[in-house]
């Protein structure tokens, strides 16, 4: 057999197990299968062993479960979106161990399995946006240690459980628009020191609501009572999707990034060279956020501080007002007020006895002037002359 026709025969060779296990009206290629509008039920069973990258998508699959896929080993990128599914089961995809990028966005997805995503342990990109996921429990990403990017706009949450992240230390940003998370003063506990800088929104209710937060390393090595200058580049990520993030949320603050700026250690900013805050702190959540949304008017920042319950800096902040801003007593200001107010009172108070005493003692001497006494004299006369009951008569009563 000639090299052409050993060659020939190798391609039809691989052509007929490419096709013999390609599932009907699917698209496959040697590491690569595609089903669009396949009207399927349940991932294929016939897809190849060999299949890094797996799509399906436009079908009507309900139910993911456990043994969805058992013998896909390679996979590496599953994309699920566009299928009607309305649950999750437990350890879901559980053979695809090197799974890194699963895709669960635009479904009709209501029920997740605490244990669903405990199999994928390598798991870096997870996309559930766009579905109706009301709650986030504790631990369902607990296995979940490499997980770096959750997305979860677009769904009907109104819970995630305070330590729902406590084990993904290397999570750099959940975006979270678009769903019924309010901030309204309580403690949101599940910001820890992996995913430390909010965007915020305010709602049309006047609360206001998380878009997403993110992980500045940079941040969480400043002190906190030192004041020093940030690199701006040093705010930015090698992680390309978090890179245009941070640049595009820079370049609203007409930031290069070859330029400095400052973090101020009084006031927990970080502002650009000409002193406009980018970057604020909040004690009570620790975490930073950034310190200009597209707001609606009137809203400033020193109504995000008086919402978000930061009081150490919203104090500062509206105490050292230079740009404008609404301003907000502090309680230094409170407490002088209530001292000025307390010394006006008293001092209204003597000058009402005052008065009031020389109103009396003007009757007093008028009275004695008629009885032919001064007041002095009746004094003299009552202190020398106490036993004579007459003394008593010349002496007119005050309360009369």
């Amino acid at each position: 057999m000639t090299v052409e026709q050993f060659v020939t025969a190798a391609s039809i060779l691989s052509l007929c197990v490419m096709t013999s296990s390609c599932p009907s009206k699917c698209t496959c290629w040697p590491q690569e299968t595609k089903c669009l509008n396949a009207s399927l039920s349940a991932i294929p069973q016939t897809i190849s062993k060999n299949t890094v990258k797996l799509t399906i998508s436009h079908n009507n699959i309900q139910r993911l479960m456990q043994n969805s896929a058992t013998d896909l080993t390679q996979l590496r990128t599953v994309f699920l979106s566009m299928n009607g599914i309305q649950s999750l089961g437990p350890r879901i995809l559980c053979a695809s161990r090197e799974l890194m990028i699963l895709n669960l966005s635009k479904n009709e997805i209501i029920s997740i399995h605490s244990e669903s995503f405990s199999c994928l342990q390598k798991l870096r990109y997870l996309y559930l946006n766009e579905n109706k996921i009301s709650r986030i429990d504790s631990s369902l990403f607990k296995n979940n240690s490499n997980l770096l990017l959750l997305d979860l706009r677009s769904n009907a949450l109104r819970i995630i459980a305070s330590d729902a992240f406590k084990n993904n230390s290397l999570l750099y940003s959940v975006l979270i628009q678009n769903n019924y998370m309010v901030l309204n003063g309580t403690s949101l506990n599940y910001f820890n020191t992996s995913f430390n800088v909010l965007d915020i929104e305010f709602c049309k209710s006047d609360e206001t609501c998380l878009i997403s937060y993110q992980s500045l390393p940079r941040l969480q090595e400043l002190k906190r009572n030192t004041s020093e200058s940030v690199a701006v580049n040093e705010l930015l990520s090698q992680n390309t999707e978090l890179f245009n993030a941070i640049k595009s949320k820079l370049e609203e603050f007409n930031c290069d990034f070859d330029d400095y700026m400052f973090y101020n250690a009084i006031l927990n900013q970080i502002t650009t060279s000409s002193g406009i805050p980018v970057l604020c702190y909040c004690d009570r959540m620790s975490v930073w956020f950034w310190c200009s949304e597209h707001w609606p008017a009137p809203v400033r920042l020193t109504h995000v501080y008086e919402t978000l319950k930061c009081h150490k800096e919203y104090r500062q902040e509206t105490q050292n007002q230079t740009n404008g801003l609404d301003s907000h007593p502090n309680e230094e200001t409170d407490q002088i007020v209530m001292y000025l107010s307390v010394t006006a009172v008293l001092a209204c108070l003597v000058v009402t006895g005052a008065v009031v005493a020389f109103v009396v003692r003007r009757k007093y001497n008028q009275a004695s002037e008629e009885t032919g006494c001064s007041l002095a004299q009746n004094s003299f006369i009552f202190q020398n002359k106490r036993g004579d009951s007459n003394v008593y008569e010349e002496i007119p009563s005050v309360t009369s």
